[in-house]
């Protein structure tokens, strides 16, 4: 199934980078403003790309009662 991102995109937002999480405090703000589900299409994981990324915790209920939409496979 193909990921319909309908969020904007913001380039300062790596997921798996460790310089976003030395300082992460702006980027979730802008996450829990524009996209608390947030999909960084460009993570390396898993010798793949893309990796989702939550910033408040009703997004992280939400994802964890939609595991259909939010599957690691």
């Amino acid at each position: 199934m193909a990921r319909r991102i309908t969020h904007p995109p913001c380039s300062d937002i790596r997921i798996m980078d460790p310089e976003f999480h030395r300082n992460p405090f702006t980027a979730y703000a802008w996450m829990r403003e524009h996209a608390p589900v947030y999909y960084d299409a460009e993570a390396p994981v898993y010798g793949g790309r893309g990796a989702w990324g939550i910033a408040s915790y009703r997004a992280i209920r939400f994802v964890a009662t939609h595991h259909e939409q939010f599957i690691s496979g």
